[in-house]
């Protein structure tokens, strides 16, 4: 049986995703070291919830990759 997952604004790659702040000023994405370090959490973090044959509707934001040689189907091939 499989589970249907809703995700969006992954942002892989986004490197000034890691600057935005909330209203309070706080960062809206703190811990990484780096997008790479971030981009690899979210495929960890995906890896430990979705199964091979779940459904998941990524509904917009998937990366932005203008200055990096990686794509977005690299990451999206990790995902289990």
């Amino acid at each position: 049986m499989s589970n249907p997952f809703l995700i969006s604004d992954t942002h892989f790659g986004h490197a000034n995703i890691l600057t935005f702040k909330k209203k309070d000023g706080t960062l809206l994405r703190s811990g990484f070291k780096d997008i790479t370090d971030h981009d690899l959490e979210l495929v960890k973090r995906w890896n430990s919830v979705v199964a091979p044959n779940d459904k998941v509707y990524h509904l917009g934001d998937v990366g932005r990759y203008e200055n990096r040689k990686n794509d977005i189907e690299e990451y999206l091939s990790k995902y289990a």
